[in-house]
């Protein structure tokens, strides 16, 4: 697994997609509000609750390993690893799905959204 530390945003200000030269994940509701996590382009990202997960949400509604971030040859792939509360993509449940710029990804008491690389 790789460690990706969050990078705290100033302020409450979210980057654009145009800010990002990398994939990532910004949590734009819920708790650590402004908290943004940068993909790796080669690694699967595990996101739940267990520290040892790379990006850790800490509320009890995440799961200990909520989703995943898969990269492909096409982009990055959400996927639900068999959460309790599920994972909603633009408010539709999902299992698995192809992610785009701007998507807004349910994880809980957290919305996060995917900034796609340039």
């Amino acid at each position: 697994m790789t460690a990706i530390a969050p990078e705290a945003l100033p302020g409450t200000t979210v980057p654009t997609a145009a800010a990002c030269t990398a994939a990532a994940l910004t949590v734009t509701r819920g708790p650590d509000a402004g908290h943004r996590w940068s993909l790796a382009g080669d690694a699967t990202t595990v996101v739940g609750r267990h520290p040892d997960c790379d990006v850790v949400l800490a509320h009890v509604t995440v799961s200990r390993r909520h989703a995943e971030v898969r990269p492909d040859a096409d982009g990055f792939v959400l996927v639900d690893t068999g959460s309790l509360a599920g994972v909603y993509l633009n408010r539709s449940p999902v299992r698995a799905t192809r992610l785009a710029d701007g998507d807004e990804i349910a994880l809980g008491a957290y919305r996060l959204t995917f900034h796609a690389p340039l």
